[in-house]
């Protein structure tokens, strides 16, 4: 019977598309609740949409919404599962982020989640750390988009390439620095 739920889960799962559709997510959440057993299962195939490169980056937040309907409505294992994935769907899902509105979303969302100490402070701290850098890279992609359609994609792809790498490394550093500021304070 766990199939059955699991296959209903998975498909359902892919009609969630762009916009948040709370009849999807709470279709979903009820799936969930039928059989808490199958949790890492039904997780698994949600980080798995996350982590797929083929998934449109603007089904990314609804996603989010579906994780955060999860932990809260059918509770569980959910958040535990969740949180050993969640630095690298939530990686993914910031270097897809174009909307600013979306950036706002998914902040008021961690807040929530931090209210609720569904993730440890510093899994929460490192997300809100990242959350207030993908407007760089976002500027950055917005400009190599316009060097491209002036026919020099070659220069603009390898440009952005080292562009990418050097925010990365502050990024990197940055994080180092905030963390060890963080133990010397704790």
């Amino acid at each position: 019977m766990s199939e059955g739920r699991i296959n209903r889960f998975y498909t359902k799962l892919y009609e969630l598309k762009d916009w948040p559709d709370r009849d999807i997510i709470v279709a979903l959440s009820n799936i969930a609740k039928e059989d808490i057993t199958t949790a890492p299962s039904l997780a698994q195939l949600v980080v798995q949409r996350l982590l797929d490169p083929s998934t449109n980056s603007t089904y990314r937040r609804p996603l989010f919404y579906l994780i955060d309907s999860l932990m809260k409505s059918v509770g569980g294992p959910y958040a535990s599962i969740f949180e050993n994935h969640l630095m690298d769907v939530y990686t993914m899902t910031l270097k897809d982020i174009h909307n600013p509105e979306d950036i706002k979303k998914l902040d008021f969302l961690f807040k929530t989640w931090g209210e609720r100490n569904f993730f440890s402070g510093n899994l929460l701290s490192k997300m809100r750390y990242q959350l207030s850098q993908p407007q760089v890279v976002s500027i950055l992609k917005l400009i190599s988009a316009m060097i491209v359609n002036s026919n020099l994609l070659v220069f603009a792809s390898f440009s952005f390439f080292l562009l990418e790498i050097r925010l990365s490394i502050q990024r990197s550093s940055q994080f180092l620095s905030f963390r060890s500021n963080h133990k010397s304070q704790g």
